[in-house]
């Protein structure tokens, strides 16, 4: 399971302080890409090739609130693949400071071609990041 460490900032908060249902999804974006890169997927080149890994149904479920400058946690597991890679199901999991499970979003994701418009199967070379 990859993780990382964030701070609840400004501007992902509410006027109660308690981070807003679009700050966990940047997050949950900004952790997919940050996996992607440390597996060998750098932004630039997948935006070279006109693809992407889209996030096409999440569902959250909210159990704590984090609030205004709370250090958490990510960690993104990959939970299931179809056999041939091109679709995924994605969990994210929010911890705070004291190790309390906040929030879990669930992905549906799929590799996107943006040039054609299309559902693909990721790049050959991508394929051995995710058999594990």
């Amino acid at each position: 399971m990859f993780y990382k460490q964030y701070k609840v900032k400004g501007e992902d908060v509410n006027d109660f302080m308690v981070m807003e249902n679009c700050s966990y999804l940047y997050y949950s974006d900004d952790i997919k890409k940050a996996f992607l890169s440390e597996s060998g997927m750098a932004q630039k080149e997948l935006i070279k090739k006109g693809i992407k890994l889209l996030d096409k149904k999440t569902e959250i479920t909210y159990r704590n609130h984090l609030m205004f400058t709370q250090e958490f946690k990510v960690y993104y597991k990959i939970s299931f693949v179809n056999s041939d890679y091109s679709k995924m199901v994605s969990t994210h999991y929010f911890y705070n400071a004291n190790k309390i499970l906040c929030t879990t979003i669930h992905s549906e994701v799929v590799w996107f071609d943006f040039v054609n418009e299309k559902e693909i199967m990721p790049p050959n070379r991508f394929l051995e990041v995710f058999k594990h």
